[in-house]
């Protein structure tokens, strides 16, 4: 039964990130993150667990992320997949209802509020580092923040949006330019959200330039394990581990040990019914 259900939602994840794809749609990154997220990582625990593979799949995971001890003795698996397909239909029903698709866009040539946002991205960066009492590139969830620290992070990332334009526009060196600080920001004080505002873009870029090929879509495929890998170099950089190129790119993603933490823990699976374990889930 775990198994025939973790197929199910890999199959509906890959149909719906592959119509995002086609239909040039926005939510093609939804789609494609639940697959990587969870529907791939699923799939292949529901495997293991039906071929009677528990015990070397845990220690296997285990070796992996020693944070996290991923039991599925305790995990309630059927649920877990339950919660997380019916979240995927009516997430795929409510994309039908508002037919929201991200036709090609062409932009001409860059405006003055673009050049203004690579401006201020650049100043609020330099207002960052003056103001950043931590050590770089070193993971630390206790670090000391001020407002200065705070505001020029927020700016920062709102000012990476200008690379969107710059990049329809045909002015991919600014487009590049205008990712950096977001990007350096991600390593200097090893925190991978910060990569998102570039990564996105990215996406979004590939995505609305129309081209619905094969060879497109391979393209951003690796596109999407150079994210892959990006985001989990930071925090292998922090940590100062042992290079592993196949162990940053295959390893699970915290991401993915919340889920399985809610669905094992029973004070946050007795919070499903309440609403607040559901809103975490939904923002993980």
């Amino acid at each position: 039964m775990i198994l025939f259900l973790a197929v199910i939602n890999f199959l509906f994840c890959g149909f719906c990130a592959y119509r995002g794809y086609i239909k040039s749609s926005l939510t093609f990154l939804f789609w494609s993150g639940n697959l990587f997220f969870f529907g791939i990582p699923n799939l292949i625990d529901s495997l293991g667990i039906s071929l009677n593979y528990t015990y070397q799949l845990e220690n296997y995971l285990y070796l992996q992320d020693s944070n996290f001890d991923f039991n599925f003795q305790l995990t309630k698996m059927k649920e877990m997949i339950v919660f997380v397909l019916l979240f995927n239909i009516f997430f795929y029903i409510g994309e039908k209802i508002s037919g929201n698709n991200f036709r090609k866009i062409n932009i001409s040539k860059a405006g003055q509020f673009e050049y203004f946002l690579l401006f201020f991205n650049y100043i609020f960066l330099i207002l960052f580092i003056f103001n950043y009492s931590g050590e770089w590139f070193v993971a630390d969830f206790y670090r000391q923040t001020n407002f200065t620290y705070q505001l020029s992070v927020l700016i920062i990332c709102i000012c990476t949006s200008a690379s969107f334009n710059f990049a329809l526009s045909g002015k991919k060196t600014f487009a590049l330019l205008n990712l950096f600080p977001t990007i350096f920001i991600s390593f200097i004080i090893s925190e991978r959200p910060y990569l998102a505002p570039a990564l996105g873009i990215l996406f979004l870029w590939m995505v609305s330039l129309g081209k619905n090929t094969i060879a497109n879509l391979f393209k951003i495929i690796g596109v999407g394990f150079f994210s892959i890998f990006l985001m989990r170099f930071v925090r292998f950089y922090a940590n100062k581990q042992e290079f592993d190129l196949l162990g940053i790119i295959f390893s699970r993603d915290s991401s993915t040990s919340v889920l399985y933490y809610i669905f094992q823990a029973p004070e946050y699976y007795a919070g499903l019914t309440d609403g607040k374990a559901v809103a975490f889930l939904i923002s993980t």
